[in-house]
């Protein structure tokens, strides 16, 4: 559960679940209100959003150019 003046106690997971679209509509907008707010919120899913990047990029390009 999301509380808009609270930093969510599993960050990361929500931060991952938010950047994969796999939340409701209610926890993004209950997620987007409180991030917007709280940089310590912000900068883990900042980060998140990057690994989530970064590990798209890789799949893909195995997916392109399998090893071996």
């Amino acid at each position: 559960r999301i509380v808009s003046d609270e930093c969510p106690t599993e960050l990361e997971d929500i931060a991952e679940a938010y950047i994969m679209g796999t939340l409701t509509k209610e926890q993004v907008v209950a997620f987007e209100e409180h991030y917007s707010g709280c940089n310590p919120c912000a900068t883990v899913l900042q980060n998140t959003a990057e690994y989530v990047d970064a590990m798209r990029a890789a799949a893909k390009k195995l997916r392109s150019d399998p090893p071996g």
